[in-house]
């Protein structure tokens, strides 16, 4: 018998990771200083900024025939639904890249257990977040053999 004690399934949570890819403006009210005889004058303006989010993620696992705890089990390229906490100022306008998005299971087991003819996830495969970084699954069933 093949064990794999933490297999993924449907709702398993992904590693939480930081992206760095959030884009926003701030106003500056004195950006440029326009300046003659008389003195000087303040020009405001948006200034860009990077920043960075928490990429949270949780399996939608495919599975429409094998089930663990009554949910369906999570396979290689099933869908991860990532939401992002941003961490920018509150003041920050013209945010772009903090909507969240799909993320994929990109790496299943190495022990050959196929489920509907796809590898199963398992705690610790990979997923490609809808981001630049990726991160694994981190929680899945505890009291669940899988055999041949």
């Amino acid at each position: 018998m093949i064990i794999i004690p933490l297999l993924a399934f449907e709702g398993s949570k992904t590693r939480d990771v930081t992206a760095n890819d959030i884009r926003y403006q701030i106003w500056n009210p004195c950006i440029t200083q326009i300046c003659n005889d008389a003195g000087c004058v303040c020009v405001g303006g948006y200034e860009n900024h990077t920043g960075s989010s928490t990429v949270k993620g949780v399996v939608q696992a495919s599975s429409n025939k094998v089930y663990v705890n009554g949910q369906k089990v999570a396979k290689l390229n099933d869908s991860v639904k990532e939401t992002e906490q941003t961490h920018i100022p509150s003041n920050a306008v013209n945010v772009s890249n903090h909507e969240g998005g799909t993320g994929k299971i990109i790496v299943g087991n190495s022990n050959r257990v196929y489920v509907e003819g796809v590898l199963a996830a398992i705690v610790g495969s990979q997923v490609k977040t809808h981001t630049s970084p990726s991160t694994v699954i981190e929680t899945g069933c505890k009291n669940v053999y899988v055999g041949s």
